[in-house]
């Protein structure tokens, strides 16, 4: 194998063993078409475009990210940029028709992040409810999202006594 060959598998390699939440993009390709994250929203917010027409999302936020591709299913990260409720998420079945919308879930935590575990993309988020300590796990099966309070993995978990 040619040194360039070699540096190139190397580095394909590398990058798919990087978790979800580095996959942080403003485009993916789907079966249904591209999905475009575009300054084109309300009030100049980002807004989720595929195939060249507007998607109908659960919250109207200031930023949009496509977290994590599987297929035709997408993860949008919802930030608000603010500090009330600074992260939630919405699943996006790009394939289905009409397209479909998860509503949104999360934590509101800024310590968030989306991997991809043996359930698929998986959101973890430190806790945040009072008498609460650990992660909740959101995952998605079918069209009904599950959630399950865990031991601690994200790095913004608080673990109390």
């Amino acid at each position: 194998m040619r040194p360039g060959r070699v540096w190139r598998f190397c580095l394909s390699f590398v990058l798919s063993a990087i978790s979800c939440g580095a996959f942080a993009a403003d485009r993916a390709e789907t079966s249904a078409g591209v999905a475009e994250i575009l300054p084109l929203g309300p009030l100049e917010t980002d807004a989720l475009w595929i195939a060249d027409e507007p998607v109908a999302l659960p919250l109207v936020v200031d930023h949009l990210d496509i977290a994590a591709q599987d297929g035709d299913l997408l993860l949008i990260l919802l930030a608000s940029g603010g500090t009330a409720c600074p992260k939630m998420w919405a699943y996006v079945d790009a394939g289905a028709d009409p397209i479909w919308v998860s509503e949104p879930f999360g934590t509101c935590h800024d310590d968030a992040q989306a991997l991809r575990t043996e359930r698929g993309i998986e959101v973890i988020s430190p806790a945040s409810a009072p008498g609460q300590s650990g992660d909740l796990r959101y995952w998605l099966e079918g069209r009904d999202i599950h959630e399950v309070l865990d031991e601690p993995v994200s790095p913004g978990s608080i673990q109390t006594d």
